[in-house]
């Protein structure tokens, strides 16, 4: 059964004397407590109805720890009171709150809880959007399939010339004696192109065009790595980029035209003769007629599948 409203007011007097021997203020324990100082003042004047049921010992102890109270006999004599709905005559409940004052009464603990759930989404958001940026991200270490490491093979105009089988006979007759597999033909009325490594990108280096006037086979070293093989057509032109040097076999060397950086380096070698030439960022460094014994030989028994295709397709 509840206890009278005096002892309540009692109860009160013991927190307002409590927080006057520590020289505080409602306003200062309401920082401290983020309670609302209307709520301290009605537990300091026994209204203890104008409180959340909820969350009436929260305050109480919160003010009780502020002003130095002993906690432990505050809240057993609170409990032995029992408040209840007692309530002064003549005294109304308070307006409704607001939703910014019930937030800042809610006791700091539950406030606390809710930053945690709200902190652990965005972190999981997030975490979410990395994995699926990763996960979608292109590899940019994987090189093109076709790929010259340190230049790259451009048309950026011209259609290449259609392939016919008299212009690939004169061809064979200036190339050496086979051609390797891999070695890489262009086909009819195609366009070849292969992009730059990225990689290579802000290396100072030279740019290597050949223009080809005549059928004529290539094999270019780019800085002693890879080696990039073509036929070329007559009016077909291909550019490189290298950082040290490109070492070049010439199937027909009077048959194609070099220029590097904007400089013409020329034609290398008479009609029909294999010229093998080494170029650096200073310019021509060696050139001899021949060929290195690495060049493949030639046939058109080992061209590959796609130029068999167009022999027989106009035979």
């Amino acid at each position: 059964m509840p206890n009278s409203y005096d002892d309540i007011k009692k109860f009160g007097q013991e927190l307002i004397q409590a927080r006057e021997q520590r020289g505080m203020s409602l306003e200062q324990i309401s920082d401290i407590t983020k309670v609302h100082e209307r709520y301290l003042r009605a537990m300091e004047e026994g209204h203890w109805d104008l409180l959340p049921r909820p969350y009436m010992e929260s305050f109480l102890h919160a003010y009780a720890e502020a002003v130095g109270m002993n906690i432990p006999k505050v809240m057993q004599e609170f409990h032995d009171l029992m408040p209840g709905e007692t309530r002064p005559p003549g005294r109304e409940r308070l307006e409704p709150e607001t939703p910014e004052e019930a937030a800042a009464d809610r006791p700091p603990h539950r406030r606390s809880r809710t930053w945690y759930i709200l902190g652990g989404l965005v972190v999981l958001i997030v975490a979410a959007a990395l994995i699926a940026y990763f996960a979608w991200k292109p590899d940019l270490q994987t090189l093109p399939v076709h790929q010259v490491q340190g230049g790259r093979m451009i048309a950026p105009t011209d259609t290449l010339q259609p392939f016919h089988p008299d212009s690939a006979a004169r061809a064979d007759s200036l190339l050496p004696d086979t051609l390797r597999p891999d070695t890489t033909v262009i086909d009819t009325g195609a366009t070849l192109q292969v992009p730059a490594d990225p990689r290579l990108s802000n290396i100072a280096g030279m740019n290597l065009v050949a223009r080809a006037f005549q059928p004529c086979w290539l094999r270019a070293t780019l800085d002693n790595a890879e080696v990039q093989e073509v036929l070329l057509q007559a009016g077909d032109s291909i550019a490189w980029k290298a950082s040290d040097e490109v070492m070049m076999v010439i199937g027909n060397a009077g048959g194609v035209h070099l220029e590097m950086d904007g400089e013409d380096l020329g034609v290398l070698g008479p009609e029909g003769k294999v010229v093998t030439v080494v170029i650096t960022p200073d310019g021509i460094q060696s050139q001899r007629m021949g060929k290195e014994k690495l060049t493949p030989p030639m046939g058109p028994e080992s061209l590959p599948d796609t130029t068999r295709v167009n022999q027989a397709s106009n035979t």
